[in-house]
């Protein structure tokens, strides 16, 4: 068995995060359910674009499932808030969320 490389050969790399909870009627539906949308970022080697993937998973409930990747544009703001705003008119997020309520409601817990 070969060994685990010791610290010294480790790179870790640092990533931001943030979440926040989005009830299912913003997508139409009449229901009580809330999803915990978490997004971790990063900025591109470059710096002109944050890379970000998309978690969502019902509110309190065990499991995230990664769900959407993005890129967004640097503009100098602050990234969650850059991001936020783009995933607010992203119509692919919005597919992949109407999907993703779907499997949800099907396994509520």
């Amino acid at each position: 068995m070969d060994r685990l490389p010791d610290f010294v050969e480790t790179h870790l790399r640092e990533m931001g995060y943030f979440t926040f909870l989005l009830p299912v009627t913003a997508f139409g539906y009449q229901d009580d359910m809330i999803m915990e949308v978490s997004v971790e970022y990063g900025l591109s080697g470059d710096r002109t674009h944050y890379q970000a993937n998309v978690w969502a998973r019902q509110d309190r409930s065990h499991t995230k499932h990664m769900i959407y990747t993005l890129s967004v544009p640097a503009a100098g703001g602050p990234a969650p808030d850059e991001i936020f705003s783009a995933l607010n008119s992203d119509d692919g997020f919005t597919a992949v969320m109407h999907d993703y309520i779907y499997e949800a409601a099907k396994h509520r817990e």
